[in-house]
């Protein structure tokens, strides 16, 4: 009854308010027919599980045509729920500019049923947050052949906490994100990815990514020969402003010859490097004794001046 007096509702929260799957059944049954008008609706943290997100696809988002953004992250929603969606809910949304579906444990079938049935019909999204779904190297494969293709205004990816290794690093960079040229900031961290997976990415995937602003590869697990091939890769990625490898796996001599070769390869844009001390390897790019105590940032902004200067 109170969803029928706001006819010219355009954004619905109803993030962690425990509304369950009865609650999700509700609102898609007796609620959304009314929100006609509705461009943002936040779910998340709301536990409604495969019963709800069904009901939302079948019965809810066949009323929100207008609808721009769509959160139901950490709901559990699994791959029933996801491949509900992408059949039956996603085809109703075609302007959507932003999906979140983290933390539902979609699987490798969600994930392809997203990416083959449900991406197609969102020619505008901006931002596809599938973060902490075990979707693996076969969901993330699907996604970058089947799916991100259709998606050519990307600016935002976040895959990160998906096991997807190197197969599906390898898969990314020689689909999605070669097609990437809008994405500006991708998370791939607390992947599994070893050098071969990073190599690819530096190599073939990054070409690319020409506006790509921040990336993370945090939690990998990051060898000398990844590491130096990805501090050599920048010249495709003029605009890169954060590197993020918090958490690496990096030898001592791994990250100097990190260091040492960033130092030569400096992005014009690099503002932040988070992961490596750039003051314990002074010494390897011949920097002022007076650069110990400062910080990242200051030590970037010398690298950078030099390079000018040469």
């Amino acid at each position: 009854r109170g969803l029928s007096c706001c006819p010219n509702l355009r954004s619905l929260n109803l993030a962690g308010s425990h509304i369950q799957a009865e609650g999700a059944v509700a609102l898609a049954t007796q609620g959304l027919q009314h929100c006609t008008k509705l461009t943002s609706l936040n779910l998340e943290r709301n536990l409604i599980q495969a019963r709800g997100a069904v009901a939302l696809s079948d019965l809810g988002l066949q009323h929100c045509q207008n609808l721009k953004e769509l959160n139901l992250a950490d709901n559990m929603i699994g791959a029933l729920g996801a491949v509900a969606l992408a059949e039956r809910g996603l085809p109703h949304c075609r302007g959507l500019t932003e999906l979140v579906l983290d933390v539902n444990f979609i699987r490798v079938r969600g994930a392809v049923a997203i990416a083959e049935q449900g991406l197609q019909h969102c020619t505008e999204l901006s931002v596809l947050r599938i973060a902490s779904n075990a979707i693996g190297a076969p969901g993330v494969a699907a996604l970058a052949e089947r799916g991100l293709p259709s998606c050519r205004s990307l600016t935002a990816l976040d895959l990160s906490d998906n096991g997807i290794g190197d197969k599906g690093a390898v898969a990314l960079a020689r689909g999605g994100l070669r097609l990437g040229t809008s994405l500006t900031n991708v998370d791939l961290s607390g992947n599994h990815i070893e050098d071969r997976g990073v190599v690819a990415l530096a190599e073939e995937g990054l070409q690319g990514c020409e506006a790509l602003v921040s990336l993370s590869l945090s939690r990998n697990v990051i060898g000398a020969r990844g590491a130096v091939t990805l501090a050599s890769s920048w010249l495709c990625c003029q605009q890169l402003a954060q590197l993020s490898l918090v958490g690496h796996s990096l030898s001592e001599r791994a990250a100097e010859a990190f260091v040492k070769t960033l130092a030569s390869n400096m992005p014009p844009s690099l503002r932040q490097l988070e992961g490596i001390t750039l003051s314990e390897h002074l010494r390897s790019v011949k920097l002022p004794a007076e650069l110990p105590h400062r910080g990242n940032e200051d030590i970037l902004d010398h690298l950078r001046a030099r390079g000018e200067v040469s």
